[in-house]
């Protein structure tokens, strides 16, 4: 029946969501201690990490001048994600974290 099947669908999100605070733990954790990740896998996970908290990037991109160019690396990162679901992105970051 109906409620049988958003009781499941909570359960999924609620699972999806224990996984991905797990994961962002994880990778703080990593970032804390000697075990380095790399630049390029940083922005990967920020840019998930950013559209499943907050949705579609807003506002300007950072200018290239005035030594902007690494938070323009990060709205890029997050920007390459726009229109990606909430739930899609947090299954993303979490394969992201997966691959290293």
């Amino acid at each position: 029946n109906a409620k049988t099947i958003l009781e499941l669908v909570d359960e999924e999100r609620i699972e999806l969501d224990v996984k991905f605070n797990a994961a962002v733990l994880i990778v703080d954790k990593v970032k804390k201690t000697t075990h380095s990740i790399s630049p390029k896998d940083q922005l990967e996970l920020y840019g998930w990490f950013k559209q499943a908290t907050e949705g579609d990037v807003n506002g300007d991109r950072p200018s290239i001048f005035k030594n902007f160019h690494i938070a323009r690396m990060k709205y890029d990162a997050w920007a390459s994600h726009k229109a990606t679901k909430n739930s899609k992105a947090k299954e993303e970051y979490i394969h992201a974290l997966e691959s290293l």
